[in-house]
């Protein structure tokens, strides 16, 4: 994996960020592994399955998500599925209320999200404006903080002196 975090990803959305910061505790608890490790597992699982270039270096290294951390991600990203799901494309105007998703269906959303979404899939400039902290009303540069935590990898992949 790449040390530069903004080269590589489509950045996940600052509401999934919170909602795996949200779910970790309890992927943590119920599988028996640190809260620390819950986190950064969510995280690598969601830009695996939403961006081209990190899913291809994350399999490339062998750090493919694990189903027991998609159903996770699936339950923490549930909020906001419809971001994941397939673009409508009408230019009728509607009233109707944003669908609701369950865990499994967010899941599946994800796991299509490179065949519905291929632009947004290889779109590395997709909420980057977040690393800009301040600029963004992120003050404590938590934003950036969470993937320097959780995704960035120096560059020397583990062989560092």
């Amino acid at each position: 994996m790449a040390g530069n975090v903004e080269r590589y990803n489509e950045q996940l959305h600052p509401r999934a960020v919170e909602l795996i910061k949200k779910e970790a505790p309890q992927f943590a608890a119920d599988t028996n592994i640190p809260t620390a490790e819950a986190e950064q597992r969510l995280a690598q699982a969601a830009v695996y399955k939403i961006d081209k270039n990190w899913n291809g270096v994350m399999t490339e290294n062998g750090t493919v998500p694990d189903e027991t951390t998609l159903k996770y991600l699936g339950t923490a990203l549930a909020p906001m599925a419809g971001q994941y799901a397939a673009p409508t494309s009408s230019d009728v105007p509607t009233t109707q209320t944003e669908r609701v998703y369950t865990p499994a269906e967010t899941s599946t959303l994800l796991n299509q999200f490179a065949d519905t979404n291929p632009a947004r899939y290889a779109d590395t400039s997709i909420n980057s404006i977040n690393f800009q902290g301040a600029y963004t009303g992120d003050l404590t540069y938590d934003y950036y903080r969470f993937y320097d935590r959780n995704i960035a990898v120096p560059y020397c992949l583990g062989q560092c002196t």
